[in-house]
């Protein structure tokens, strides 16, 4: 795999294993882009599972968003923060279930319960001159400079 974009470490599989997901094109003008999960195996990770997306997925956030008891996967693209559903196999559909628009290609994103309801939520930062985007697993999506945030992370 070439040009990694993201990764991060979930149990996308479901078997109580951290798997490895990693962002971006496979080989040079492919036309490949996606996500790509290796399987944790115990001892080591597997062969991966290529999903293929429409727009090459950046920076992630992993967490059970729908709250159907899988972990999802957030990514940003080149114009959106998009949340790609999970039926626990971790192969992840071609385009996100959810999608939030954004102006910038964010080059980080972040999750956590910040609204205090229990449920997770995401944070795609901008550059300073652009508001930063945080939208609730509820769904409530704002957009606000981060320094206005009602509540401080932890």
């Amino acid at each position: 795999m070439t040009n990694v974009r993201g990764g991060i470490l979930a149990d996308l599989t479901g078997d109580g294993r951290p798997d490895l997901a990693l962002t971006g094109a496979r080989g040079t003008h492919t036309g490949i882009t996606g996500i790509f999960v290796l399987p944790g195996t115990g001892t080591g990770l597997g062969a991966p599972i290529i999903d293929r997306t429409t727009l090459t997925p950046g920076a992630m956030a992993a967490a059970d968003y729908n709250r159907d008891g899988t972990i999802e996967l957030a990514t940003t693209t080149i114009v959106d923060v998009g949340i790609f559903t999970n039926p626990g196999t971790a192969q992840f559909a071609p385009d996100p279930a959810t999608s939030i628009i954004t102006p910038f290609d964010s080059v980080a994103l972040t999750g956590a319960d910040f609204t205090g309801d229990g449920k997770p939520d995401v944070v795609a930062p901008w550059p300073t001159t652009h508001p930063s985007s945080a939208s609730t697993s509820t769904p409530l999506i704002t957009e606000r400079p981060c320094s206005n945030a009602s509540r401080q992370p932890g």
